[in-house]
């Protein structure tokens, strides 16, 4: 239940970065944080992957962080450049 939970939020999480949303940092965060969460209840594995790829609670772990990084950067980014342009046709 709560793999599907990461996996739907993650979705939702790019799909509103990519709509340029200034509130996308706080669904990457609810992702990093619930990431986290799955991965201290396996004992730092995900999933059984430990087993065939060894260090892959740290990928995982390192890819977490480096998403909501790579998503915060971009939206302050681009919450500067949308504010210097003004309101968008898009928006209207």
């Amino acid at each position: 239940m709560l793999t599907t939970a990461f996996f739907m939020l993650s979705v939702y999480a790019s799909t509103d970065l990519m709509d340029r949303n200034r509130y996308a940092i706080v669904p990457e965060l609810i992702k990093l944080s619930l990431g986290f969460y799955l991965l201290h209840t396996q004992q730092g594995d995900w999933f059984g992957a430990s087993s065939f790829l060894p260090g892959a609670g740290l990928l995982v772990a390192g890819y977490l962080l480096v998403s909501a990084a790579g998503a915060t950067i971009f939206s302050v980014m681009h919450a500067r450049e949308d504010a210097l342009s003004g309101p968008s046709v898009m928006g209207a």
